[in-house]
């Protein structure tokens, strides 16, 4: 661990050698920053699977903790999937708790969600 008195070249973060301004600038141009408007939407699309997963692991323990399924969410077409994991707490809910739509299978989100 690095303390807050040691010279930045100290520092595991920081490189080496000092960079031309020119060549940060470089470095940052090929960064790709996401507008406000698509973070936000990323946070609500992270809240509403942190929502489902909760729900997964409230109402299904016992499943939830075996699960192995990825909880990577998928993007096609600039839309937003299910997860493999929230589609296994869908079909676990439609088995065991009352009817899901067929969409709901097929990682189609819900319109308005």
């Amino acid at each position: 661990m690095t303390s807050l008195t040691e010279p930045p070249t100290a520092l595991h973060a920081f490189p080496s050698q000092v960079l031309s301004a020119a060549t940060a600038l470089q470095r940052l141009r090929g960064v790709g920053f996401t507008s406000a408007c698509t973070a936000v939407e990323q946070l609500g699309v992270w809240a509403e699977a942190t929502r489902i997963l909760h729900l997964y692991r409230q109402y299904f323990p016992q499943q939830f903790a075996r699960s192995t399924a990825s909880t990577s969410i998928p993007i096609h077409h600039d839309e937003r999937g299910y997860s493999e994991r929230e589609l296994e707490f869908f079909h676990l809910v439609d088995e065991h708790l009352f009817p899901l739509p067929e969409m709901m299978f097929d990682g189609t989100p819900v319109e308005g969600h």
